[in-house]
């Protein structure tokens, strides 16, 4: 399969799998007393969309598929860069468990099961 990227892939983002994020909330709920009003749920790891899609590409590969993504030539307008909030109280309980590679390879073998 594949995809096709309405931007030339060169903006960045960071990627936390579901569940990662749900224990991140459970955990959140469980200690409230102790968290941070604002806590971030992030692993603070910065990455291009054409570095994602190669990582989506090798977990396709991976698992004896292909996936391949094409990006266009318009720029994503720029957007500020916030740095999360990774010394707060949440992250000395929390930190993400799953990679994205492994993330990207579940959701293949999930996909393709029906």
């Amino acid at each position: 399969g594949g995809a096709a990227s309405l931007t030339d892939g060169r903006e960045e983002r960071q990627f936390v799998h579901a569940d990662d994020a749900a224990a991140a909330i459970g955990i959140a709920m469980e200690r409230h007393w102790e968290i941070d009003a604002v806590s971030d749920v992030s692993s603070g790891v910065w990455m291009t969309m054409r570095e994602a899609a190669g990582v989506l590409s090798a977990a396709a590969a991976s698992a004896g598929g292909a996936c391949s993504v094409s990006f266009s030539g318009v720029t994503s307008p720029p957007r500020e860069r916030l740095s999360p909030l990774l010394n707060g109280t949440l992250h000395r309980h929390w930190q993400p468990a799953i990679a994205l590679e492994e993330g990207c390879r579940g959701l293949l073998e999930a996909y393709s099961a029906g």
